[in-house]
């Protein structure tokens, strides 16, 4: 378990790193993008930019605490039920980051 926490909270930093990487160049990383996202027919590549910035530098944060606290738990465990909060914590910063992600993909590059 707590190789799949420190996945997450370096997926987290990654994406702090993308996200001013992204804005420092303009261009956006295949890497934050969907699949199916073709660039070269996007049509508002600035406002995505500049829209998605603040909610990604948010979720990395939120990401990296969030794994942070589970790693700490890992090695002095607080209580079970602290455990499965953060966990599931987790799990619903990730989906509504994902939710959030589609949406502003779905407005500002198709």
């Amino acid at each position: 378990m707590i190789a799949i926490t420190v996945f997450i909270f370096l997926w987290g930093l990654y994406l702090i790193y993308m996200t001013v990487k992204m804005k420092a160049s303009g261009e956006i990383p295949k890497q934050l993008l969907s699949a199916k996202i073709k660039l070269e027919r996007a049509h508002d590549i600035p406002g995505y930019i500049s829209y998605m910035y603040k909610i990604n530098m948010i979720f990395g944060i939120l990401i990296c605490a969030l794994s942070a606290v589970l790693i700490y738990e890992n090695f002095r465990p607080i209580n079970a039920w602290f455990h499965i909060i953060a966990n599931a914590g987790s799990i619903i910063v990730l989906v509504i980051y994902a939710v959030i992600t589609l949406k502003a993909q779905n407005k500002y590059l198709f």
